[in-house]
């Protein structure tokens, strides 16, 4: 599994405590199930976790939406939530493995830069080595 918070810090990493910018800006009704990463997505990474963690939390979905886009609209609540959370459970799954994919830089580079800057222990890179860490980074396949 995934650590949620620590992939929350990593994309939303902001020197503000407001939330403002974890707000979406987006309208749900446009979200789409992908076995890709869409554009969607990658305006709504955010709210996914956030939608994941909120549920999990015991909120209902209407606090939820409310808390998230101030009203549904015309949207049921509950449709907005359950979609939202298909797609945070698809990005906790399989998702992810797609932006690691995308990434310009190699799994050392990477490896190395989580390393440095203290995102990241010399216990976890060694981790990420071994077969049961592979999973959580898988190697280039050549």
């Amino acid at each position: 599994m995934v650590n949620l918070g620590w992939v929350l810090v990593t994309i939303c990493q902001t020197d503000s405590m407001s939330t403002d910018h974890l707000k979406p800006k987006t309208n749900p009704a446009d979200m789409k199930h992908s076995p890709v990463i869409t554009d969607y997505d990658r305006a709504n990474m955010p709210t996914y976790l956030i939608v994941h963690d909120a549920r999990k939390d015991g909120l209902t979905d209407t606090q939820i939406v409310q808390m998230l886009w101030g009203s549904p609209g015309l949207l049921d609540s509950s449709w907005i939530v359950d979609h939202h959370l298909k797609r945070a459970q698809w990005f906790i799954t399989t998702g992810y493995l797609h932006l690691l994919a995308e990434s310009p830089e190699t799994r050392e580079e990477s490896l190395d830069a989580l390393t440095a800057s203290g995102s990241m222990s010399e216990a976890e890179r060694l981790f990420l080595d071994t077969p049961a860490g592979e999973k959580f980074w898988p190697k280039p396949k050549h």
